[in-house]
């Protein structure tokens, strides 16, 4: 008897997910905008309200501009998202995973409707460390807005906490201090998880020792050879954190926060550019060629 043979066509979801995109969409319009000061794209599109992307435009209150709780430095990348004005944290979600991103490697925070955020901006900026040794987020800032932010730090630490043990030969010992004094003044939640790698046991599957080693090298060049620690804090609606222990970055973060220091909001370079931007964005991602450049060329 034939057998029924599946064959896997190449970029098959990339189709899919195009296909669903454009499903309920009446009217689409794309304008690249080429300036001396920078490249934007600007995108224009109209659903059936009873789409499922036309249940995602319906929205909510915005809670406030895009990038003005970020540091004014020049970055890597820096990411606003206005969640409120998506139509709060269930919605966000609910894009997240139409877009395919799987909901198990989504923020703790992102996963739970038990904690409200209206805002999420995040940047990272070149660290005199170095990707080699500090890794991309050893400058950087991550600022969540919520009428209740010590919820958000509370499930941090219940997060960080939770990943004592064991897993696929590695130990974690994760640790959390409350109100560390910094050496430069000040004092911040401090929270690090030490990694231990084990011997690996009789019988391990090559190929899962070489899984173990590959995540583990994804992981340093995010956080670099010290592993994941950095500093939290609330202040006002926010809730601030940063992925190293540099009191300097976590100064201006927290001033960037709470409104005593300068913001990326605050750039003449983005200042010039807002009039050709969408106003009161959704979702903005601003990406610093010329950084990035020194990156590479490092």
């Amino acid at each position: 008897a034939a057998q029924e043979q599946m064959v896997e066509v190449p970029g098959a979801e990339n189709l899919q997910m195009l296909s669903s995109m454009t499903n309920g969409a009446t009217d689409g319009m794309l304008v690249v905008n080429f300036d001396p000061l920078g490249l934007s794209i600007r995108t224009f599109a109209r659903y059936e309200p009873d789409s499922t992307i036309g249940a995602f435009a319906r929205g909510g209150a915005s809670k406030g501009p895009p990038m003005n709780r970020l540091p004014g430095n020049p970055f890597y990348f820096a990411i606003s998202a206005d969640i409120a004005g998506m139509g709060g944290i269930g919605t966000f979600r609910k894009m997240m995973e139409f877009m395919g991103e799987p909901g198990e490697f989504m923020p703790e925070a992102f996963q739970t409707d038990d904690v409200e955020i209206n805002q999420m901006q995040m940047a990272a900026y070149p660290s005199r460390l170095g990707i080699a040794l500090g890794g991309l987020l050893n400058d950087s800032a991550l600022v969540l807005t919520s009428s209740d932010p010590d919820a958000l730090e509370n499930l941090l630490r219940e997060t960080v906490l939770s990943t004592e043990g064991e897993t696929d030969g590695i130990r974690y010992a994760p640790e959390w201090v409350n109100d560390k004094e910094l050496r430069t003044g000040g004092t911040a939640n401090a929270f690090r998880i030490k990694e231990t790698v084990l011997p690996p046991k009789s019988g391990s599957r090559g190929s899962r020792v070489g899984e173990v080693a590959f995540q583990r090298m994804i992981l340093q060049l995010f956080y670099g050879s010290r592993g994941v620690s950095g500093f939290s804090g609330v202040e006002g609606d926010a809730f601030v954190m940063t992925f190293s222990q540099r009191p300097d970055v976590w100064k201006r973060a927290l001033g960037s926060a709470t409104g005593t220091g300068t913001t990326l909001a605050d750039s003449h370079v983005l200042r010039s550019m807002r009039p050709w931007l969408i106003e009161q964005p959704d979702f903005e991602l601003l990406i610093g060629m010329g950084t990035l450049t020194k990156l590479f060329d490092s």
